[in-house]
């Protein structure tokens, strides 16, 4: 347990919340209430976590059974899987206690203990665990990232936490973690939406999972996906290409709202780089507006006349190595760009097919032409 707790520091502490909270949050609930206090003169909190769940904790053992089989694993809009995280809770506690409707465990210095004492719905977790004023801030800023589901209410010492309203919403096909008749996690697609919300002063973006950040992306925009992400056991990492595939579904839904910076942006190229030929037309289109200019037209090797009238007449012209491999499939894909050739064409009056030139007769020349 001691081992386990130090391998646990590395992660903060606000994860410790989230493990509770998303477990209360998995059940039938309507209210958690969450409550973190320093014990005065001491270097130790005590943690609470209550909801009003009308089943409370089904089985108990599961808070000390190391990798339990998870009812959660065959439900795709459940966050647990891994039946792991009390026990992470509990080896970073010096003692702690879960109380629910079908009895309490205790855990002190003494092992552990059941006792009858039940509750009449819901279950309650305390805990008194080390914790810097430095991570007290962490972990009350951490809660307030939290996105709480629609008929939830969820309070932190004794405030409500700010609901947040979803500024637009994807419906797609992604990858997700299901258990099988076995009991085996397996990966498979399923429809599901993506919320996308706003990221407040301060805030980085991250990617969620049924409204618990999962990982930092640095993106533009939160992204909440409605099921189960494919997770680390740690919980804080996905799949490069997942990430890759949310953020292009995201930029098609955006690509309005998309500002110049956004063009070059990591997210942004990470999406095109991996999906660039599945994203709408009119997306790439407005990314390389956005990078180029509404005038810019691609270098034509063919025609080097064209590429002058073009920037004559205000174009950009854009040279092969400005953008990847990728980038430049999912341009011509999308037919973003043409070749100057083909918007400014040189007239080419004495090739196959070029226009008739306006010559000037030799008896209209001037001296000063001459």
């Amino acid at each position: 347990k001691e081992g386990l707790g130090k391998l646990l520091e590395r992660r903060g502490k606000e994860w410790v919340l989230f493990e509770l909270i998303q477990n209360a949050l998995d059940e039938e609930t309507k209210e958690v209430e969450v409550t973190l206090e320093r014990i005065a003169g001491t270097k130790y909190v005590n943690l609470v976590v209550r909801d009003d769940s009308p089943r409370g904790f089904a089985n108990l053992e599961h808070a000390f059974v190391l990798f339990a089989e998870s009812g959660k694993k065959v439900d795709a809009t459940k966050r647990g899987r891994f039946n792991v995280g009390e026990k992470a809770v509990l080896a970073t506690c010096v003692e702690a206690s879960i109380a629910s409707t079908t009895g309490t465990v205790v855990f002190d210095s003494s092992g552990r203990r059941r006792t009858g004492r039940k509750t009449e719905r819901g279950s309650v977790f305390s805990g008194r665990m080390r914790m810097t004023s430095e991570e007290i801030s962490q972990c009350s800023a951490a809660v307030k990232r939290l996105i709480v589901p629609p008929g939830v209410t969820l309070r932190f010492n004794g405030g409500e936490v700010m609901r947040r309203e979803p500024i637009a919403t994807v419906q797609a096909t992604l990858q997700t973690e299901v258990a099988d008749a076995e009991g085996f996690l397996r990966r498979s697609m399923r429809v599901t939406n993506i919320g996308i919300y706003e990221t407040l002063e301060g805030e980085e973006a991250c990617l969620y999972e049924m409204g618990i950040p999962v990982v930092g992306t640095g993106d533009r925009w939160h992204c909440d996906v409605g099921q189960k992400v494919p997770l680390s056991i740690d919980r804080d990492s996905v799949p490069p290409a997942y990430l890759a595939k949310v953020r292009a579904l995201v930029l098609d839904e955006m690509a309005a709202r998309l500002e110049a910076d956004d063009s070059t942006s990591t997210w942004v190229k990470d999406a095109v780089q991996r999906f660039g030929e599945e994203l709408k037309p009119e997306t790439v289109t407005r990314l390389v507006e956005l990078r180029f200019g509404q005038k810019s037209v691609i270098f034509d090797p063919s025609d080097q006349e064209a590429n002058r009238i073009a920037v004559a007449n205000g174009y950009s012209v854009v040279h092969g190595s400005q953008l990847s491999k990728q980038e430049w499939a999912a341009v011509r894909s999308a037919g973003a760009l043409l070749p100057a050739g083909q918007v400014t064409p040189s007239p080419r009056p004495y090739s196959e097919g070029g226009r008739e030139q306006s010559v000037l007769s030799r008896d209209k020349w001037t001296a000063r032409m001459c």
